[in-house]
């Protein structure tokens, strides 16, 4: 079994603890906007090294008990040791900054979409703290989504995991069919989805799940690309279409590869 066809598996079995999340998390934030019919496009995108130029280091406590500050963006645990994430306050959102490349891509988008941020963050200010960041930066969101916060992990993660196996990086992309669902449920006719991130992972297990379970609409990847210019760092975005089974299509319309390897290397071995 693939790990498309495993998330697949996944989501029909808690399709109905999906929607529960949701009824949940719209039910108590009151902030966040609600979709309408006139919705065509749904507009799904990461926070870190996406819509934000997140410069924040985390620390790494090794097995032997050292401890390195490594970049946020690129780094690898090893077997033993333990990532701090308690660098990711509200007063370090605060100072981050926006990456304009998204913020372009996101208003060239924004006619008749539904736009949200569905952040690998878990800390509990993110669904106020990062909807601030947009007020903040005129940026424009209905709504945003923590994967790892609490809630998901009490009311879905954990209760998955007793059963299966998550395939590695899939829980955006799971997230996402079930938000498809719903905005259609609300009577939003959602013909495109739109996903922008930066984590390969995150972007091939996307690619792996989507590309065969609505046919009938069309999914667009954007993989935002850290580049460097002396001290200053900018992104760029290359666009990733898909219809063909297990490829993914480059915006000059070849067969790039195969998704389970894709890569877009921005991150130094």
């Amino acid at each position: 079994m693939s790990e498309g066809e495993q998330g697949l598996r996944i989501y029909r079995a808690f399709r109905s603890e999906f929607k529960s999340l949701l009824d949940n998390i719209y039910g108590n934030h009151k902030d966040f906007k609600s979709f309408k019919p006139n919705m065509k496009r749904l507009v799904i995108t990461d926070f870190d090294h996406t819509l934000a130029n997140t410069l924040t280091s985390v620390k790494i406590t090794k097995i032997d008990g050292s401890v390195d500050s490594v970049d946020s963006k690129c780094f690898k645990t090893l077997s033993g040791a333990r990532t701090d994430f308690a660098v990711f306050t509200e007063d370090e959102l605060k100072k981050t900054k926006i990456n304009p490349a998204a913020v372009k891509r996101i208003t060239s988008l924004r006619e008749n979409a539904y736009v949200m941020v569905v952040t690998a963050r878990s800390q509990e200010h993110s669904w106020r703290s990062i909807l601030e960041f947009g007020k903040k930066n005129k940026i424009d969101l209905d709504a945003v989504i923590p994967v790892n916060a609490k809630l998901l992990r009490d009311s879905l993660w954990k209760k998955i995991k007793v059963q299966y196996k998550i395939p590695k990086g899939m829980k955006k992309g799971l997230l996402a069919i079930a938000l498809v669902e719903y905005a259609a449920a609300l009577g939003a006719h959602i013909d495109e989805v739109y996903y922008l991130e930066d984590t390969d992972k995150y972007i091939s297990a996307y690619i792996n799940l989507t590309q065969n379970i609505f046919p009938e609409k069309k999914f667009h990847v954007y993989d935002f690309q850290r580049k460097f210019q002396g001290e200053n760092t900018f992104y760029v975005d290359e666009y990733l279409g898909y219809t063909i089974k297990d490829k993914y299509v480059s915006a000059n319309g070849m067969i790039t590869g195969e998704v389970r390897k894709f890569s877009s290397a921005d991150c130094s071995e």
